[in-house]
């Protein structure tokens, strides 16, 4: 009885993930009944919201990057003294 449950579980899992094809964000049978000044304002929604998963993905590098570097300046135990090195903390709620 448990495989059966855990069997159409993911059947279930499964339907509901099925592949539908997508342009540009935009499910295929609604892409069809768009306009094309719709097509076109979803294609520059589309756009813009790449661009700034890039130029987020971009600072998320540069600041793991950043970090990575002070850590590893910050490893010898006569640079752990240095103001960049000490652990700054920030209290939510100000106590």
């Amino acid at each position: 009885m448990k495989n059966f449950c855990y069997t159409l579980l993911l059947g279930i899992v499964l339907q509901g993930c099925s592949a539908t094809a997508v342009v540009y964000g935009v499910p295929e049978p609604e892409w069809q009944r768009m306009s094309v000044a719709q097509q076109q304002e979803a294609m520059r929604q589309f756009q813009r919201q790449e661009l700034i998963n890039n130029q987020t993905r971009a600072a998320a590098d540069k600041a793991r990057e950043e970090a990575h570097r002070l850590s590893e300046k910050c490893q010898t135990q006569d640079m752990m003294s240095l103001p960049e090195c000490q652990v700054k903390t920030r209290r939510r709620f100000g106590f």
